[in-house]
């Protein structure tokens, strides 16, 4: 589980400026727990899976599911 701190804080801050780069609409992602896990669409996280900002949020132990997929996978 990852703890929050100053380099989670800035992974999660990196996280979505990157997802602002994209210019991504607010309703297809979410930021729940303190920054702990992140709310996503399933298109979203197809963009996002393999971009370092997305590993290094994964690697720090950071969550995520999509909310509009009918199997609730969560990571």
């Amino acid at each position: 589980m990852m703890q929050p701190n100053s380099q989670s804080f800035q992974v999660v801050a990196d996280l979505l400026r990157h997802i602002e780069s994209l210019s991504v609409p607010a309703d297809q992602y979410g930021v729940l727990d303190s920054g702990q896990t992140l709310e996503l669409s399933k298109a979203l996280h197809s963009r996002l899976k393999d971009t370092s900002e997305f590993r290094a949020f994964e690697n720090l132990g950071g969550n995520w599911y999509c909310y509009d997929d009918n199997e609730w996978e969560v990571a």
